[in-house]
């Protein structure tokens, strides 16, 4: 590389704690090194194209290298007090908070579309008790990622199990072998299931009529994106500009059992095993209850999922994109078809097997759904974590995407909504304004790689909320805004045409206008006071953090006339700035807001206890998400308002 390069030291990033448009995404991700990360023996700053020039991105800026942002990354934690828990987990990104401010940085660090969308399973024929083993069907051979394993069997009659033990010690750690009763007969099949759930993979099981297998019976695990990738993704492409990722472990297989399904939940979570013990399904989970996370007074060691939090006082939004997928009721498995008999012999022309983990064998599997136990249980983890980030700070937001629900859930939709609002029906009480929900999902080119291409819009409005805060406000409302890189949203998934109808009304829907695809309401899930918009409810918590932010240093002053004069006057000159801004209503600021901490706020009692009390009153403004104007057209041509004269 010619020329001189200045590398600014990093310091670690320390954001302003007054910006309101960083979001926390909390859930499963692989590492891009899952060893941990490494500590590399003077990396390559930057990637070259080749002829050892450095690589530049649009800007004219070197693009580091994957070991360069590796090693930042590693130097930048140690910086912000996470070198403990790192060291402790041998170099592990397990909830532990990374601030990244584009999708490549994410990349770098992450696995980008290396999830595996299955186990490899092969199932034989039914097998009788016991099973004949002849000459020709002595060698068993089963390929595992690539690699032939013989299995020598004794000539004769085998008991079945004992031919599945032989097997399992054959295959040791690669696979699992299993014998499956077929109901109503006194036969049973053999199935191989490859253990490797971890990374993408094949699993063939050579013809054998011993095992079953009258022709080679072969399936592969293929890479699948994860739900925390898609909505990263988004929220860059819909804006935002820094976004902390939380990783609480390793995502599972996409097509996974309920149990496993569950367990990764606990991960997202971050409450333990031993939390709800023997919970498998999904009805265990219904009216469970769930144990308190650690607070800002407990040991840093102790936070897990949102609970790390605590220490990120400038995030506004959290997300968990993973709810929806880990709450999905699939439909009953088809059953196994009887393998036919061996097929005459033909010859044909050969062809190379597609490589194991290919991508994108998952767009053509349909989109996670739930049913009404999903949704039940769904309610209630949204309900847990209002309560768990209101404990942390009111000045949190949680943006969650409602699941898909299944065709039966879907046509009461309204109801369902309506019962979790009311607490009814099974459902967990959820009303509140610090919660806003997005419906429906969305398809998108950023979700390729996903099923049906198709994703939930949680990250993508998270990022226009912050593009719009970082351009208008917090308190602007973001109906209107276009949607972008979005082709469509689920065709039997669309919402009623006008976002106020009934339940709707507590939804932040996204639709189709004249214009495109658009977000159409942006609304907190409440209907105790009538719709909220989420905007006022992001004002209040631009207030709140404000005002933190004044009184912290406050704290070991002298608790007089004095101190209240001062929080008054930085308290009003807050609110005055953001009257002049549009965000409150009122021709004055007397209409607008009033600040009062004086001994009228203050008892004597609250002063010896050291208390300082501060009332502030405001009116904020109500944004105007959809006019509708009618038009009729006179005779002469024009167009008039209709119902005016002619």
């Amino acid at each position: 590389m010619v020329g001189l390069v200045f590398e600014t030291a990093n310091q670690g990033r320390t954001a302003d704690p007054n910006r309101m448009d960083v979001a926390a995404i909390i859930g499963l991700a692989g590492l891009r090194a899952p060893a941990g990360l490494p500590l590399p023996d003077g990396p390559a700053l930057h990637e070259n194209d080749g002829t050892g020039t450095a690589r530049l991105d649009g800007l004219g800026r070197p693009v580091p290298s994957a070991d360069a942002v590796l090693n930042r990354l590693r130097q930048r934690l140690e910086a912000e007090g996470w070198g403990p828990r790192l060291e402790a987990t041998g170099g592990q990104i397990a909830d532990i908070p990374v601030r990244l401010r584009s999708f490549d940085e994410f990349a770098a660090i992450f696995a980008v579309a290396a999830r595996p969308d299955r186990q490899a399973v092969v199932r034989g024929r039914p097998l009788p008790d016991p099973v004949t083993v002849t000459a020709a069907t002595a060698l068993a051979v089963v390929n595992v990622d690539g690699t032939d394993r013989e299995i020598a069997l004794p000539p004769g009659g085998m008991a079945r199990e004992d031919l599945r033990a032989a097997l399992q010690a054959g295959l040791g750690s690669a696979a699992d072998v299993a014998l499956e009763p077929v109901s109503g007969t006194g036969y049973a099949a053999l199935a191989f299931r490859r253990r490797a759930t971890g990374q993408p993979g094949s699993l063939t099981v050579y013809a054998n009529d011993a095992l079953g297998f009258a022709v080679a019976g072969h399936d592969a695990a293929g890479t699948a994106a994860s739900p925390l990738e898609l909505a990263v993704a988004g929220f860059f492409e819909g804006g935002g500009r820094e976004a902390v990722v939380i990783r609480t472990g390793d995502p599972a297989p996409l097509v996974c059992s309920a149990a496993e399904r569950l367990a990764a939940l606990r991960l997202v979570l971050g409450i333990g095993a031993d939390a709800l013990p023997g919970a498998a399904t999904l009805a265990d989970w219904q009216g469970a209850a769930l144990p308190a996370l650690a607070s800002s007074a407990m040991a840093q060691a102790d936070w897990r999922g949102c609970a790390v939090l605590n220490a990120l006082p400038d995030v506004t939004h959290v997300l968990f994109p993973d709810l929806p997928e880990l709450l999905q009721e699939l439909e009953p498995a088809a059953p196994q078809p009887v393998l036919p008999d061996r097929p005459p012999e033909v010859f044909a022309v050969c062809a190379a097997d597609p490589a194991p983990g290919q991508a994108g064998a998952a767009e053509a599997l349909a989109p996670a759904r739930s049913g009404l136990a999903g949704l039940q249980v769904w309610s209630a983890l949204a309900q847990w974590l209002d309560v768990q980030l209101r404990r942390i700070s009111p000045e949190l937001i949680c943006l969650l995407a409602l699941p898909l629900p299944d065709r039966s859930a879907a046509a009461r939709l309204p109801e369902l909504l309506s019962s979790m609002a009311q607490g009814s029906g099974g459902f967990a009480r959820l009303s509140s304004d610090r919660v806003q929900v997005v419906y429906p999902w969305v398809v998108s080119p950023l979700a390729r790689g996903y099923p049906g291409t198709a994703m939930p819009a949680d990250g993508l409005l998270a990022g226009i909320i912050a593009g719009s805060t970082l351009a208008q406000g917090a308190w602007r409302t973001v109906a209107g805004r276009a949607l972008p890189r979005v082709l469509s949203i689920l065709p039997d998934a669309r919402p009623a045409p006008d976002p106020d109808a009934g339940a709707l009304a507590q939804l932040t829907l996204l639709g189709r206008r004249a214009r495109g695809w658009q977000v159409l309401s942006d609304r907190s899930f409440t209907l105790e006071t009538g719709p909220v918009q989420a905007g006022v409810r992001r004002l209040m918590a631009l207030v709140l953090r404000a005002a933190r932010r004044q009184g912290e240093p406050m704290v070991f002053r002298g608790n007089g006339d004095r101190l209240a004069a001062e929080i008054a006057y930085g308290l009003g000159t807050l609110l005055r700035r953001i009257w002049r801004e549009g965000a409150l209503r009122g021709a004055t600021e007397a209409e607008a807001f009033s600040v009062v901490c004086d001994g009228s706020t203050m008892s004597a009692a609250d002063r010896d206890a050291g208390r300082l009390v501060a009332q502030v009153t405001l009116a904020p403004a109500q944004s105007v998400e959809t006019m509708i104007i009618s038009l009729a057209a006179r005779d002469d041509g024009a167009l008039v308002p209709e119902g005016a004269a002619p």
